[in-house]
């Protein structure tokens, strides 16, 4: 009876010792704003200002050969370094030209990656689409 009293004081122990010294991550958050776009993330200043030029070429071409209207409201993202790699937000989830599955696929295409589930590790092509 004496050891089990002991080894439970024990565990307990051990578990408040790994609570108490257990941190939480703290990410440091960084805005950045482009002619079309507000983006926040958790990645470093030279990424994300990289992410954000790449973001509006992207969108200057895209524009272009699709034939729509530059002026348009800042959209605003999320990038994040450990969840999706990209979170699209109000007003381009609902964009009548666009969807969340083809800002994926065309990030996807500017990492050099065929689809986003190549990209992401996960779903294909058709069940990307298949989430809009």
């Amino acid at each position: 009876m004496f050891f089990k009293h002991i080894s439970a004081i024990a565990a307990a122990s051990v578990m408040a010792g790994i609570l108490t010294t257990a941190t939480p991550a703290h990410a440091e958050w960084r805005k950045a704003e482009s002619d079309r776009f507000i983006v926040y993330s958790d990645v470093g200043e030279r990424q994300l200002r990289n992410f954000v030029q790449d973001l509006e070429s992207y969108d200057r071409v895209l524009r272009f050969r699709m034939g729509l209207p530059g002026d348009v409201a800042q959209a605003l993202l999320s990038q994040e370094r450990n969840a999706e790699a990209i979170a699209l937000l109000e007003p381009l989830v609902n964009h009548p030209h666009g969807s969340t599955a083809a800002a994926r696929a065309l990030l996807a295409r500017a990492r050099g990656k065929e689809t986003p589930a190549e990209d992401a590790g996960e779903a294909t092509a058709d069940e990307a689409d298949e989430e809009v």
